[in-house]
């Protein structure tokens, strides 16, 4: 195929892909759920991505949301409205943020309980509601929240709670799944397993991919300096189970969160846990950024 042909495929699928969006875009501002659309346009991707030419051009297009700031916080799995639900670990993240100048916050989906063990009985649109109003308020910090399983479950039975939590000016809500951010120039990933959502994710060069769900601080390196995921340790009380090897020392199960800062040409990660009412720096995790 001549560079001619290639380049008009790729510009031919480029225009079926906005297309796409555009439209389901569009149903998402209406509350339609259609999320069936997302596995066509990730194929499309997955099809440009396979070309290895246009690694620019696709950045630009899968990452909706770029962010300035050299210093960031990650957390994820707050579950607000479950039996679990522990706000005071969200009183106790955003003090640190002001604290220590972290004006933007990565949440790694699970806002909410959904219908799984919610507390009260209380409704999807009640926790979205709850949500908006408790989740702390500061000028200087934006948070953005990728939606995780129990998002999904509670969407689906009322496309309305996407709204809601989206609703505050401060609160900016990501993709279904994975969402990709140009972070200082650096592409990086938030991510959350949905089971029920059959969506086929394109591969792509993400220099760190920031993984929820699991509720358990770990590191899984890859070689040749790019995709390590990071999973993200829970913001609420769900005892972690299922974990039956000795390789996980207790302070990974702790309730905590994430800093991530670049110093030059290092990102390094910080794990902080929630211990006797302190938040306590536990690990500390180094990645060398790859030349560009």
């Amino acid at each position: 195929m001549s560079l001619q042909s290639e380049e008009g495929l790729y510009t031919e699928l480029l225009v079926k892909l906005n297309l796409l969006k555009e439209s389901l875009y569009q149903k998402f501002e209406k509350n339609l759920v259609v999320y069936d659309m997302l596995d066509e346009v990730n194929i499309l991707l997955s099809i440009l991505y396979s070309t290895g030419k246009y690694d620019k051009e696709l950045n630009k297009l899968l990452c909706k949301t770029c962010i300035g700031n050299k210093k960031i916080l990650i957390n994820s799995d707050a579950h607000y409205c479950s039996i679990y639900e522990n706000m005071n670990y969200t009183y106790g993240m955003f003090d640190f943020a002001v604290a220590n100048g972290f004006n933007v916050i990565l949440n790694g989906g699970d806002i909410i309980e959904g219908d799984v063990k919610p507390r009260n009985d209380l409704n999807v649109l009640q926790q979205a509601e709850y949500f908006i109003n408790e989740y702390p308020f500061d000028e200087n910090i934006k948070t953005y929240a990728l939606l995780g399983n129990h998002d999904y479950r509670a969407i689906n039975k009322h496309p309305f709670v996407r709204g809601i939590i989206s609703s505050r000016d401060d609160i900016n809500i990501l993709d279904l799944k994975k969402s990709f951010i140009n972070w200082d120039g650096n592409i990086i990933s938030l991510q959350h397993t949905i089971d029920s959502y059959k969506l086929r994710l394109p591969y792509t060069i993400e220099c760190l991919c920031f993984k929820g769900h699991s509720h358990y601080y770990h590191i899984k390196e890859k070689t040749g300096g790019k995709g390590e995921r990071i999973f993200i340790p829970a913001m609420c009380d769900d005892p972690v189970i299922n974990l039956s090897n000795a390789e996980l020392d207790k302070n990974a199960t702790r309730p905590g969160f994430l800093t991530a800062e670049i110093f030059d040409d290092n990102i390094v990660v910080v794990h902080y846990s929630f211990i006797n009412n302190k938040i306590e720096k536990k690990n500390e995790f180094k990645k060398v950024l790859v030349k560009k």
